[in-house]
C-alpha cells in the first residue's frame, strides 16, 4: 500500500494497465483513480484521476445537526 499521495492511500496492484481506485484518508472525501502501467521490468503508476478534499468542521457540525433533527423528527 502506498501511503497519503494526494490525500488517498493506494492499494498494490498489478502493472496491467488496470485502473485502481484510492481510499481518500480519513478527514477527506472524494473519488480517485489512477492507472498502474509496466515499463521494462517496473511498475509505474499513472496520472491521478480525481480528489480527495478535506471535510470542513463546518461541513461536519451541519451534517451532524441535520441528523440529530432528522432523527428526532424536529422542525
Amino acid at each position: 500500500m502506498i501511503p497519503n499521495e494526494q490525500n488517498a492511500e493506494w492499494d498494490q496492484t498489478l502493472a496491467n494497465g488496470q485502473t485502481v481506485n484510492g481510499h481518500c484518508l480519513s478527514g477527506y472525501s472524494g473519488s480517485i483513480s489512477r492507472p498502474c502501467t509496466q515499463s521494462g521490468s517496473n511498475g509505474n503508476w499513472g496520472i491521478i484521476s480525481g480528489t480527495c478534499n478535506g471535510i470542513s468542521f463546518f461541513f461536519i457540525v451541519y451534517l451532524f445537526t441535520y441528523l440529530f433533527f432528522s432523527i428526532n423528527n424536529i422542525k
